[in-house]
């Protein structure tokens, strides 16, 4: 069998071979994509602006503790958008009496 003058010591790899290594890189790369994004911020007007709320509701929630996470940068309210869809999802219900995570 011819060797592959690419790789030296290495035979030649059937075309499925080629492809399969090359769907695990893509695989790798966007692996390690996920891993190294940066996270996603809404400001105080977008939140307030996605659930119909004031911004002087997300003030007194952050005040007594309520609310999702948020944190500050520079004086500025940021609430990450993971920590938000967290949040939502903690607070689903299925009915009107059920607790949380009745769904």
């Amino acid at each position: 069998m011819k060797k592959d003058s690419r790789l030296p010591g290495r035979e030649p790899e059937s075309s499925a071979g080629l492809l399969e290594g090359s769907a695990n890189a893509e695989l790798a790369h966007s692996e390690s994509a996920r891993v190294n994004k940066p996270p996603v911020y809404m400001t105080e007007a977008d939140l307030s602006d996605r659930w119909r709320i004031s911004k002087k509701t997300l003030a007194n929630w952050r005040s007594a503790g309520l609310g999702p996470l948020h944190i500050k940068l520079n004086g500025a309210v940021r609430y990450r958008l993971t920590d938000i869809l967290a949040y939502e999802q903690s607070n689903t219900r299925r009915s009107t009496s059920g607790g949380p995570r009745d769904a």
